[in-house]
């Protein structure tokens, strides 16, 4: 009788603990799993790489222009229409006559002796019909109004002269071009550059239309 009596509490300790006991398959399962990874932070941006500095153009040569000998309206005291004989004495040394043609319609008078090809001083004189009508520099002495010579900017030509020049494809060289001056006060002459594909000056001249547009020497 005395073991009736205890089987009541066994059984209630049991069923206690079988309700406090966590459910099947739960035991551990918050610790076990983890919580949210925290999030990566962004990778810091690449700075693009600055760009490359475009190298600026070095500077081309530019000479003393005497205004008083390089001018629009001739050469020194030889004005355009002047005769041979006021060239020669504007020159004041020594010229030799030179024809492409085989005529004396058209010819020059170039320096005597005739300079070497890139000398710094190489100057020719057109006559037509036995009068001055324009006047083609080489070399860098004297320098065309502005004081612009052979190796000059074309860039250099165009920021000077502005709205008074007009461009025009060269005949012969590729990439070149013809850079066209009109005097600033109205003379007939123009003032051409022959500009290479690197643009910069080969060569000068200044004229009386038509010759002075002349590609081909009196041709």
């Amino acid at each position: 009788m005395r073991h009736a009596k205890f089987l009541p509490g066994a059984l209630l300790v049991a069923v206690l603990a079988a309700c406090s006991a966590p459910p099947s398959g739960d035991t551990g399962a918050d610790a076990a799993t983890p919580g949210p990874a925290p999030a990566a932070s962004p990778e810091p941006a690449t700075p693009a790489a600055p760009e490359a500095p475009v190298p600026a153009q070095a500077a081309g040569p530019r000479g003393e222009h005497d205004a008083a000998v390089v001018n629009f309206r001739g050469f020194g005291p030889a004005s355009f229409g002047d005769g041979e004989e006021r060239v020669r004495q504007a020159w004041g040394r020594p010229l030799q006559p030179y024809t492409l043609t085989g005529t004396e319609l058209c010819y020059y008078l170039e320096m005597d002796p005739r300079p070497p090809q890139g000398a710094d001083e190489s100057v020719a004189f057109m006559l037509e019909e036995s009068k001055f009508v324009r006047y083609d520099v080489y070399g860098r002495v004297p320098a065309a109004p502005g004081g612009f010579v052979v190796g000059s900017l074309a860039s250099d030509v165009l920021a000077t002269f502005g709205s008074r020049v007009e461009e025009q494809p060269h005949k012969y060289l590729p990439g070149g071009r013809y850079l066209v001056v009109t005097p600033e006060y109205g003379e007939a002459a123009r003032l051409v550059f022959e500009i290479d594909a690197e643009g910069r000056v080969v060569q000068w001249r200044i004229g009386l239309p038509p010759q002075v547009f002349y590609v081909e020497g009196c041709a």
